[in-house]
């Protein structure tokens, strides 16, 4: 699973939009705190529906989606990002689902909106089934990996807009599908920011995309 996470603040020394500092807190490290002003909690692999030796672990993983949940809370998350395998399985069992909706709402009962996207363990059209009624609801499904416009979700806080370039999974034979005839690759292809609709954009990136797999 290939992710890319972006924040509006430029280190070139322009750009940067305000910041504050809140209370320290017991958990910082240092002696300075945290900067105030969104907080992400970056998670990925939640597998829900995966076995161990044939048992079920989704009891097990409903609790710590509940810590996790408490943990948006305590530490005042505004944003949780899931990268991809959201589930074990393409065709996820009834009780799987129903375990991941309750851990997405008590997330979001917490406080914080989520921005997930989908993996290659992942069913693309079942994940992001019904994406526009979820946004309205605080949950923002990134899973159409030939709309590279779609992977752009914007955020608001108190300093104005955060964009977040959640990267679905890039399934190599739905690219290769859709790649014109006779195009010949054999390196890897670079996807630029401005393939993904950024141009006027300032950020400052960790990108780490890849296309593996294509070959002809």
């Amino acid at each position: 699973m290939s992710s890319t996470w972006c924040s509006p603040y430029s280190s070139a020394g322009k750009g940067l939009l305000p910041a504050y500092r809140r209370a320290p807190h017991p958990d910082d490290v240092g002696a300075r705190p945290y900067r105030g002003g969104m907080r992400l909690l970056h998670t990925s692999d939640w597998h829900v529906g995966r076995t161990f030796h044939g048992a079920d672990t989704v009891d097990a993983l409903r609790t710590v989606l509940e810590e996790l949940a408490a943990t948006v809370r305590r530490e005042r998350i505004d944003v949780v990002l899931v990268a991809g395998d959201v589930y074990d399985s393409a065709m996820p069992a009834g009780r799987h689902v129903e375990a991941l909706t309750r851990a997405l709402q008590s997330i979001r009962d917490a406080g914080a909106q989520v921005v997930l996207s989908s993996g290659n363990h992942d069913s693309p059209a079942r994940l992001g089934a019904n994406a526009g009624f979820a946004r309205a609801g605080g949950l923002h499904l990134s899973t159409t990996a030939l709309d590279p416009e779609s992977w752009r979700i914007e955020l608001d806080d108190e300093h104005g807009p955060v964009h977040v370039f959640a990267v679905p999974y890039l399934e190599p034979v739905v690219l290769r599908a859709a790649l014109p005839e006779g195009l010949d690759w054999e390196t890897t292809e670079v996807i630029t920011l401005e393939d993904a609709g950024t141009t006027g954009l300032e950020e400052d990136c960790e990108i780490t995309l890849s296309v593996t797999g294509v070959v002809y």
